[in-house]
């Protein structure tokens, strides 16, 4: 008994750093995103300036992702985390072409550059 214990002890532990670097992984992914999007304009004159509905976009694709895998992929405890509504994030995530990029442990199947949500 105190071995099956230790064991499952063990298995939540396992559970719990594997979404951590999951979490770490996409805060990367979208760090080096906005990196690469701010070196391209580096240099460049542009009269149209930043669009902002886009960086909006890009940086809610960001926080979403994030606490979904902070919470293995749970919307009502991603969306308190957030603070919003459970419905606004799902919206949010059908406008974004998220609800379906999930897999079973909260994590994504591609990472966002490979959907082509992030930069």
């Amino acid at each position: 008994m105190k071995s099956m214990l230790g064991q499952s002890s063990q298995n939540l532990n396992n559970a719990v750093i594997s979404n951590r670097l999951e979490a770490l992984r996409v805060l990367a992914d979208s760090l080096i995103s906005e990196i690469n999007g701010l070196s391209r304009n580096i240099g460049k004159e542009d009269d149209n300036g930043i669009d902002l509905a886009q960086e909006v976009q890009q940086f809610e694709i960001s926080l979403i992702r994030s606490a979904l895998v902070r919470t293995a992929g749970r919307q009502r405890k991603a969306a308190a985390l957030l603070g919003i509504k459970p419905t606004t994030l799902h919206e949010k995530m059908k406008r974004y072409g998220m609800l379906n990029q999930l897999d079973e442990n909260g994590g994504f199947a591609e990472s966002p550059k490979d959907q082509g949500l992030v930069g």
